[in-house]
């Protein structure tokens, strides 16, 4: 019985073990091959058999054959010319952008990173066919999107100052954590008040009309109730009128 070890083609190590029959002939018993597995994924040894056959961990190994390495990755095991080689196969990861049903799939390469359009790293924003924006996180093996709320600044009039409302994934706005609808009241630092109105599509404020001040000395107006011939101001001293004959009455 004989030993021998070469290097095959491809820097695949081939080490095989001869039995010598009687009458001089000599047959193959077992052959071992080493495939190196792509560039980060080591190395593997495939046995061949009496029969020809390979196996792998005493699985029956064939063209197309698909191993997972030591580093978790996968690889599609080929015979090309006699020589087997190993080929990284990309995983290609969907990840669901909120509850739109729009997604993006990224792949990851052989050397653990991920890749769309470019590199992707946890905290990348991606934005949807709609505007809507999305940050991905990466939490142990697992990616997904969350949404960013889009910051839109609405002025206040002539004030120079403006508030910030934010848009929810679906389409509303929040100010202050309140939905933001037609009426809703805000005021500026002096105190000034304004409403917000939607026009063309869009969220603005209105200016809240307020009364001019009540000079000193002269009581605020009030409501005007009108009786007949007399009009009464609520909190004030009643206005007298003349009736049809010619006398002055109140109520």
């Amino acid at each position: 019985m004989c030993h021998w070890k070469s290097s095959g083609p491809m820097g695949i190590a081939i080490a095989a073990v001869v039995v010598f029959a009687f009458g001089g002939t000599e047959s193959l018993h077992a052959q071992a091959v080493t495939v190196q597995l792509g560039q980060h994924g080591g190395q593997v040894t495939l046995i061949e058999t009496e029969s020809g056959q390979f196996t792998w961990n005493g699985s029956p190994v064939f063209h197309g054959f698909t191993l997972t390495a030591a580093n978790g990755n996968d690889y599609v095991l080929t015979m090309v010319d006699g020589t087997w080689r190993a080929e990284y196969l990309t995983r290609f990861i969907r990840i669901a952008l909120g509850t739109t049903g729009s997604a993006i799939t990224i792949e990851q390469r052989e050397d653990g990173r991920y890749w769309w359009w470019g590199l992707v790293e946890s905290g990348l924003t991606v934005t949807d066919a709609d505007g809507a924006v999305y940050r991905l996180t990466l939490v142990g093996d697992s990616w997904n999107a969350v949404f960013v709320p889009e910051l839109i600044s609405i002025r206040l009039g002539q004030s120079g100052e403006a508030v910030q409302i934010a848009r929810q994934q679906d389409g509303s706005f929040l100010y202050n954590g309140e939905r933001v609808q037609a009426g809703l009241q805000v005021m500026d630092s002096s105190g000034r008040a304004y409403e917000f109105v939607l026009r063309d599509g869009a969220w603005q404020v209105t200016t809240i009309a307020t009364p001019p001040p009540t000079p000193p000395g002269r009581p605020a107006p009030s409501p005007v109730l009108v009786s007949d011939n007399l009009e009464t101001h609520v909190g004030v001293q009643p206005v007298l009128k003349p009736g049809p004959d010619g006398t002055r009455r109140s109520l």
